[in-house]
């Protein structure tokens, strides 16, 4: 059996992976949040547990945990998962008798529960976190990582303006933490599958990573409204050095908000190995692939310095793309001040990219929410009121201080909560050109290390 055949399992948040054990010795563990119990619950389906915590507890490296459709707000409602057990499968999207398995109809929702009953606070970290194993030295590595058919919502966490006119986010209230993180092994490969991540709040959906000689592969999954970058990736350099490998595909990234110089859909970090291909990437106010870090390069005396390369080991190839601000592909170069953008495919031969084919922009013509693409169109910047010249400003004027104003009016059409209900019309794009790139409400499962879509 060669490394590829072998069983990888998923988890979140800050997570990592490690090879799994063998099928035969993994157990199948089952949670209903409508029909299960904790201390009761026997793990089967027809006594599963309540809350994926316990299942968790209960769960062995290699097991299989088996997650029914509802919402799951976490223990004692407080919107956090974490995991201390490597090699950990989770399969979410079963009919709650755990009859049928489609994540699209039948969904699990991990989300903080923002209802007027819960009064316990919302965990000040990521919403599914691993740690690390026990046994291990390095802290934030966990092995065996497949995170697949779940739906993350970060809307009930956030802040927005009560406004009808304006329900746009609430930047200085809004919670600071990325829906995942997941931080992959050396010799080991992380999935993320088949998942939905909305609303996400002041940062990315998904942050993933891996120490050289780690694998990460992700594929099936919509990213909806995110500030920063929607999917964050990136080697986790320790002493030995070398390349992660990262392939990307078949995903589809919408609305990336910027917030400072972010704003991205795909943010590329230095040493790493990455493949960013059949992707739909729309709606964003940087770029689409961003590639904005230098690799550490050796000069004439052999001394490492910042003012290097970008990341030279990117393919980029059979992407649709559409409407991103400043460009489709964003990268530094030595000697060049600034970040290089170009919004043109025809240009991306002559950029930092190991490849550059196949890519088209075009519409992909999904159905959009109505009413918030219409706060979308309308966007606004704040803006300042009117200064007065009245005798306190006049004061402030000689003494060199500042001028105070009248209140502004806030920022519209910023980053609102996009409504859960219709995110699954993101896997259905109508445009000809979309055909075989981004989601699908095919439940897809691919071999590790055979990326490609049947």
């Amino acid at each position: 059996m060669n490394s590829w055949t072998r069983r990888i399992v998923g988890l979140w948040a800050v997570a990592l992976v490690v090879s799994l054990a063998p099928e035969a010795m993994s157990a199948d563990i089952y949670v209903s949040i409508q029909r299960g119990k904790n201390k009761k619950g026997e793990g089967t389906t027809a006594s599963p547990f309540k809350n994926i915590e316990w299942a968790i507890k209960k769960a062995q490296p290699g097991d299989v945990i088996h997650v029914a459709e509802g919402h799951y707000p976490g223990m004692a409602r407080r919107g956090h998962w974490e995991v201390t057990t490597n090699n950990l499968t989770f399969l979410a999207g079963y009919k709650d008798d755990f009859s049928a398995r489609d994540p699209f109809t039948h969904v699990t929702l991990l989300a903080w529960d923002d209802s007027p009953q819960n009064k316990t606070k919302r965990f000040p970290g990521p919403e599914f976190q691993a740690v690390k194993d026990a046994g291990a030295r390095r802290a934030s590595c966990l092995g065996g990582i497949v995170i697949d058919g779940f739906t993350l919502d970060g809307g009930p966490r956030n802040a927005y303006r009560a406004d009808k006119g304006n329900p746009s986010l609430k930047r200085d209230k809004t919670p600071n933490d990325t829906l995942v993180q997941i931080a992959v092994e050396t010799g080991s490969v992380g999935v993320v599958r088949n998942c939905t991540f909305l609303n996400p709040g002041e940062t990315g959906c998904v942050i993933a990573q891996a120490r050289p000689g780690g694998r990460v592969e992700i594929y099936n999954n919509v990213f909806v409204n995110s500030l920063y970058h929607q999917l964050d990736v990136g080697t986790k350099q320790d002493r030995k050095g070398g390349r992660a490998d990262f392939d990307i595909h078949h995903n589809t990234f919408l609305f990336a908000w910027k917030v400072s110089g972010n704003g991205s859909g795909v943010y590329v970090r230095p040493y790493s190995n990455v493949k960013v291909h059949g992707n739909i990437l729309a709606w964003g106010d940087l770029y689409a692939l961003s590639n904005a870090f230098y690799e550490k390069k050796l000069n004439e005396r052999g001394i490492p310095v910042k003012q290097g390369l970008a990341n030279e080991n990117v393919e980029f190839d059979n992407n649709l793309l559409h409407m991103w601000q400043r460009g489709i592909y964003g990268w530094v170069m030595e000697g060049q001040s600034g970040i290089l953008a170009t919004t043109n495919v025809d240009e991306l031969e002559d950029t930092s990219l190991a490849s550059a084919e196949g890519n088209q922009i075009a519409d992909p013509h999904f159905e959009y929410n109505k009413q918030w693409m219409t706060h979308y169109v309308n966007r606004q910047d704040s803006v300042q009121g009117e200064v007065t010249m009245d005798a306190m400003n006049q004061a402030r004027q000689i003494l060199g201080l500042p001028l105070q104003a009248a209140p502004g009016t806030n920022r519209k059409g910023y980053a609102m909560r996009y409504p859960l209900a219709d995110v699954m019309k993101f896997r259905q794009p109508k445009a000809p050109e979309a055909n075989g790139r981004g989601a699908t409400m095919q439940l897809v499962v691919l071999e590790p290390g055979k990326p490609g879509r049947p």
